[in-house]
Parts: structure tokens; sequence; C-alpha cells
């Protein structure tokens, strides 16, 4: 004599595993998908420093930026001569709080300064050149 067995199972508990489930395959697909591009993005920059010149009458100062495939590593700006830091006082330090803008933004949409606008757009201008001229 055989003996029969029923196996009872909840509709509940099958919509359960599957939600389960299909959650499980859709977090699994954002991340590969996330992993993959942060792994094998394309590079924003070619690698090097990359120079523009600001030019204050017969003064020229030079601005330098440093950047790796994805980052901006560094911006500087030369000494000005002493000619160009008498007209231009506001020269020095409106390059110093662009830059540390520009680094902290990774990028050259920052906003200048309402007390010293044209400096700090001069310079922006000259950092927008140099990255320009490093995107590819």
């Amino acid at each position: 004599m055989s003996h029969s067995r029923f196996i009872v199972i909840k509709l509940k508990d099958i919509i359960k595993t599957t939600v389960f489930i299909l959650a499980a395959l859709i977090l699994l697909t954002t991340l590969i998908i996330f992993l993959n591009k942060a792994v094998f993005s394309e590079a924003r920059y070619t690698p090097g420093t990359y120079t523009s010149v600001m030019s204050f009458g017969e003064e020229e100062v030079t601005v330098n930026v440093t950047v790796n495939k994805n980052r901006i590593k560094d911006i500087t700006v030369s000494k000005p001569s002493e000619t160009v830091t008498v007209f231009y006082p506001l020269l020095s330090p409106s390059a110093e709080d662009v830059c540390s803008k520009v680094m902290e933004a990774q990028s050259t949409d920052v906003e200048v300064s309402l007390t010293n606008p044209v400096t700090e757009s001069l310079v922006l201008d000259a950092i927008r050149e140099c990255i320009s001229l490093a995107e590819k």
C-alpha cells in the first residue's frame, strides 16, 4: 500500500520568498553596475601639469594645474612680481581662495566672492583654461 504525502505551502510564504529573491537580484545587479563604473570608468583628464598665463600689462603670472586621470591634484599660482603686487594687491589672496575652492569642489563651477569678483574671475578663467587643456 502506498502512502501519499501532501505538502501544504501557504501562498503568503511563496510571495515573501519571491519578493526577497527579486530584491536580492536587484541589489546585486545595482552593486555590480556601480562597482563596474567605479573601477572601469574612463579617465576625465590626461595626467600632467598644464599651464596658463595671466597678463597684467607687461607682467605675467603663471597658473599651473596638475591632474591625474580623475582628479585635480594641485593648483599653483606663481608669485607675482613686485609691480603686479603693487597694482593688484588682492591677487595673491584671491588666487589662494579660488584655488582652495576648486580643489575642494574638484570643479571650476565655484562662485567668486562678492568682495573681489574681478580678480577671482581672472584666476578662475586661467584655471579653466588649464583644465580644458587637460580634459579628454
